[in-house]
């Protein structure tokens, strides 16, 4: 199959859940009930998900994984919220310089909750798809490659970058022949996990029983309920776990 059938837009349902939200939380949120779980949601036929670790991606927990430290940071996003990128940008350096430093291990979970805000280009299964595939390929690229998303986040409403714009953000962040990648064998998996994380439970923590919003974040299962803006807050949430 050539690369630009592999990577061929596909239809994916937009998931959600209900209105339950941390109360100060500045946040994206989906907008209906979450369809039952099934593996074929991205494709048009039924697909065998990945399974188990390769490279970053830790398929069956749902999680792309940064450093080893012993505090445990989970980070569950949209590649498209704008509220996601707020605490990107502003609470992200003191995250990467905590497992540069080998004091935490940053577990991200790239969620699809805003493929209906890209005109029909699913851009969020599509982003969190190349994420993935950068996880399982180029791991020592993840970073760099998880921070560009956001550097060049596209406006909701808007059909976002396009397959070739996503190969110029992979070269920006250091990986060689990003054409080779391919994103669409994690659609599928992108698509269930965030099914999982929408219905809950969650295996990360059991203050909240599930996502309901995105950004989250929890340190060692403490759920932050701040906003995304609050960056002094979030450090001493952190520096206090």
């Amino acid at each position: 199959m050539s690369r630009s059938a592999r990577r061929s837009v596909r239809t994916v349902t937009a998931l959600a859940v209900g209105a339950l939200a941390l109360a100060a939380m500045t946040s994206c949120a989906p907008a209906a009930p979450a369809p039952a779980v099934t593996p074929t949601t991205a494709t048009s036929s039924p697909a065998v998900l990945p399974s188990s670790q390769k490279g970053a991606a830790h398929f069956d927990e749902g999680y792309l994984q940064l450093g080893d430290g012993p505090k445990t940071v989970d980070l569950y996003f949209d590649p498209i919220c704008p509220y996601c990128k707020k605490f990107e940008s502003l609470s992200g350096p003191l995250l990467f310089s905590a497992v540069e430093q080998g004091e935490a291990t940053l577990r991200l979970h790239p969620l699809a909750f805003l493929d209906r805000l890209s005109a029909g280009t699913a851009y969020s299964t599509r982003a969190a798809s190349y994420l993935t595939a950068v996880a399982v390929e180029h791991p020592d690229h993840l970073q760099a490659f998880f921070q560009q998303l956001f550097d060049q986040q596209p406006a909701e409403n808007t059909p976002g970058l396009s397959d070739e714009q996503l190969d110029e953000l992979a070269r920006a962040a250091g990986i060689p022949s990003p054409e080779d990648l391919d994103p669409n064998a994690y659609a599928g998996w992108v698509t269930q996990r965030t099914q999982l994380a929408a219905q809950g439970p969650l295996s990360t923590t059991t203050q909240i029983p599930r996502i309901s919003h995105v950004p989250v974040v929890m340190v060692d299962a403490d759920v932050f309920g701040g906003n995304s803006v609050d960056t002094a807050d979030f450090a001493a949430f952190y520096a206090s776990r």
